[in-house]
């Protein structure tokens, strides 16, 4: 059974208590600075699972994974993977670009869920950290 959130406080809350201390740490610094960019790729490096636009841009996560699940993403990509090039839905490759595969999640990549029981799961803190 799911455990859907209803709400922005709910989630948003959810999201950041499931992440790693060093991501929610990351979180915390001022957004838009070299330095919150820079230590998103020091843990990407380490192998952390971090999510752009909410952890480096400082997007909300309800309202980022509300607008992801709209436009048909069941994953994305974390920040040093490469980006979705054609967003889901489309059924035709143009100019060589991969489709967007919606049951085929890379390894690394960003379940999108609204599932407050899949959060933990979805941010796991890399062996050794």
């Amino acid at each position: 059974m799911s455990n859907i959130a209803t709400s922005e406080q709910q989630f948003d809350a959810a999201y950041k208590a499931a992440q790693p201390k060093a991501v929610q740490d990351l979180m915390e610094l001022p957004p838009g600075t070299a330095s919150r960019l820079a230590t998103a790729i020091q843990l990407a490096d380490k192998g952390y699972v971090i999510d752009s636009p909410i952890m480096v841009w400082n997007y909300g996560p309800w309202l980022a994974t509300q607008s992801r699940l709209a436009i048909g993403y069941t994953w994305v990509p974390s920040l040093l993977q490469p980006p979705v090039m054609m967003e889901p839905g489309l059924a035709k490759a143009v100019g060589g670009l991969q489709i967007y595969e919606p049951g085929i999640v890379p390894a690394g990549a960003i379940l999108v869920t609204l599932d407050l029981d899949l959060l933990p799961h979805l941010f796991p803190t890399p062996a050794g950290a």
